[in-house]
Order: structure tokens, then C-alpha cells, then sequence
């Protein structure tokens, strides 16, 4: 029987095939794939870390939602390091089993594990914030801290225990041409693993979660409409007008973390989706696609969501630019809109506090990245 690298066996690749392995004499290939691979690990493995530190060291950015985002961005940070930077690059300079036995299986586990928990930590996070807007009674005690904490560790465990199939269908030779191979005892079983992992880490998360935000900005939608009304009736007696803008100003925070979560789900589902193709047809469908480019650019894409994540995080919560800003001063200045910040972070102070998800019973404007 054929033997397989690591490389094909982690593309979804069930024949034999030389055409993955980078030429030596294309220099194109390897300069853009190279340079590629290696901007868009930096910035995950930065970007990523500093969305960490940021929440555990700022207290103000402790909240359910964002305990749900540490955990997506240490798995984006991860993706950044180990299949990226430690796989990727030194395939592509002709030295994919750098490795050797000790990084064979532990770095295919590593691999499969962070893909799967990406879709994991999306789940978890748009449950949570369907909760929070849509039963805002069954949230102050299904939505706090501690029991994201522990949802957290849950899934990680569910995914770590999934992903022990990948400690079984590989296996290490040293005495053979490609020493990292697939088990042959096992390979049957290939195409049903691959075809489950796209069932059960891309369409059901993503066939879940793009319906609920719709769900959630309906809600949304009601709840400021009869909220206004509300407001109105009250805000009359008030010349200032004070309750009103408060409760437009919690308004307007809510709609920006679904609008922020909704965008991170959206980048998943699209950067995601020509890898999991991938796989799924190399591997149930024999012969497949072998094309070094086709390769680099399926890979690209879902570095890309590593790396895509804390930008999006960053553009899209003011909540995030001040947390850092306290941290970093000088970067922080650079990562605030020059337009209006100084009108908007004084708006932000002085926004008024109502119920949410949380372990106390309320939070500044829905305080997420």
C-alpha cells in the first residue's frame, strides 16, 4: 500500500501523491507561501494573546461572552504557532518531519484539536448570548462566570476526548522515505472520521448559529422598540432627556456585541469552508485535489480566521481599544479612532448600568470585546 506524509494526511489525502511537496526550483511558491504563512501566524499568535491579557487583567472585561472569546483566542493563537508555524513553513522550505517521532502524533492531535475547538467556542459563545437577550430571566443564573468557566472546560475536555481517534491513525517510522504515515490498520475509517469532523465542527455549528442571530436581532429589534416607548412616557418629565439616552446608549452596546459575534461566526463559515471541502472530497472521493496552490490558498483561509479575529474584536468594541489602552498606552492610542474618541469614551463612562449576563447583576454597556 501507498505510504502517505503528514502533509497528505492532514489535507484529507487517500492516494499517493508528489505534487503536494513544494519543488525545489519553484521559488515563487515557496517565497509566497512562506511569507504568507509567516505574516498571518505573527498576527494571530500577537493579536490573540493580547485579547488574553487584555480580559484576565482588566476586571471591567470579565464577562461570560468574553471568557467564551479567551478560549477562541487561545485556540486562534495556537492554530497561529503549531500548524502554521511549526507545520506549514518548514513543509513549504522542504522539511516537514523536523519534528521527528516525538512531534509526529502529538502534532496532528494539536491540529485537529484547535480546528474542532474553533467551532466549539462559537457554539458556546452564541448560546450564551441567545440566553442573555432572548430569556433575560433565565440569564442571571444561566449566564455567569463561573458557569461559562465550566462550559469551557467541558468542551475542551468533549473535544481533547473526540480527538484521540487522531493518536490512532497515525503512526512514526523512522526507517521509512515519509516516517510520519497514516496506521494502514485504520485507514478504512478515514473518510468516516473527515466526514464526521465537517458534520460535527462546521455545518452544525454554523447551520446553528447563523439562524439564532437572526433570532437574536429580531429580539433586539422588539426589545428597543418597546423600550422606547417606555422610555418616552417616562423621559417626558425629565428636560434633560438623561434616561432616554442611557437606555439608547445600552441599546446601542447590545446590538454592537451581536453585530461583533455575527461577524465572527460569518469570517468561520466562509474561511472555513474550502478546507473542510477539501478534506471531505480527497478523502471519501479518492484522486481529489492535489495542487500545491489550491493547498496553500484552503490553508491560507483558515489561518486567516486566526488572525482576523482580535482585528475584528478591535474595530468593532471600543470596550476592547480602551481595556487596552489602560494596558498600553502608547499602542492604545494608535488602535483608538482619532474621529470622535474622546466624545465616545466620555459617552461610554458615562453610560448608565442594566442587567445582564454576569456573575454581579449588572454591567457597563454590555462590556465584551
Amino acid at each position: 500500500m501507498d505510504e502517505r506524509n503528514l502533509t497528505d494526511f492532514l489535507d484529507g489525502t487517500t492516494t499517493a501523491s508528489t505534487s503536494q511537496e513544494p519543488p525545489n526550483g519553484d521559488v515563487l511558491y515557496k517565497v509566497v507561501a512562506t511569507t504568507v504563512y509567516f505574516i498571518l501566524g505573527a498576527v494571530a499568535i500577537v493579536g490573540n494573546t493580547m485579547v488574553i491579557i487584555v480580559v484576565l487583567r482588566v476586571k471591567s472585561m470579565r464577562t461570560p461572552t468574553n471568557c467564551h472569546l479567551v478560549s477562541l483566542a487561545f485556540v486562534d493563537a495556537v492554530t497561529g504557532l503549531v500548524p502554521n508555524w511549526l507545520h506549514s513553513i518548514p513543509e513549504v522550505l522542504g522539511n516537514s518531519t523536523w519534528y521527528g517521532a516525538i512531534g509526529c502524533v502529538p502534532m496532528v492531535y494539536v491540529e485537529y484539536l484547535v480546528f474542532n475547538m474553533s467551532a466549539v467556542s462559537i457554539a458556546a459563545f452564541t448560546a450564551e448570548r441567545y440566553i442573555a437577550i432572548c430569556h433575560p430571566m433565565k440569564s442571571h443564573y444561566m449566564c455567569t462566570i463561573n458557569r461559562a468557566v465550566k462550559i469551557i472546560v467541558c468542551v475542551w475536555i468533549f473535544t481533547a476526548i473526540y480527538c484521540v481517534c487522531w493518536l490512532i491513525l497515525i503512526d512514526y517510522d523512522e526507517t521509512r522515505p515519509n516516517p510520519c504515515y497514516y496506521n494502514t490498520d485504520y485507514e478504512k475509517f478515514l473518510p468516516y472520521v473527515y466526514v464526521a469532523d465537517c458534520i460535527l465542527f462546521y455545518m452544525i455549528p454554523v447551520g446553528i448559529a447563523i439562524p439564532t442571530y437572526i433570532v437574536i436581532g429580531r429580539a433586539l429589534y422588539r426589545s428597543t422598540r418597546s423600550r422606547s416607548k417606555m422610555v418616552a412616557s417616562y423621559s417626558r418629565k425629565r428636560e434633560d432627556g438623561t434616561t432616554e439616552k442611557a437606555h439608547d446608549k445600552s441599546d446601542a452596546a447590545r446590538k454592537q456585541v451581536v453585530k461583533m459575534l455575527f461577524l465572527v461566526v460569518a469570517f468561520f463559515a466562509v474561511l472555513w469552508l474550502p478546507y473542510r471541502l477539501l478534506v471531505v472530497t480527497n478523502s471519501v472521493f479518492g484522486g481529489g485535489i492535489h495542487d500545491r496552490w489550491i493547498l496553500f490558498f484552503c490553508r491560507a483561509c483558515y489561518y486567516l480566521n486566526s488572525a482576523a479575529n482580535p482585528i475584528i474584536y478591535n474595530f468593532m468594541s471600543l470596550n476592547f481599544r480602551r481595556a487596552f489602552k489602560k494596558m498600553c498606552p502608547c499602542l492604545g492610542k494608535i488602535m483608538t479612532p482619532q474621529n470622535g474618541s474622546n466624545t465616545q469614551g466620555q459617552g461610554a463612562r458615562n453610560t448608565t448600568t442594566y442587567t445582564t449576563c454576569s456573575t454581579k447583576t449588572s454591567l457597563q454597556g454590555d462590556s465584551v470585546l
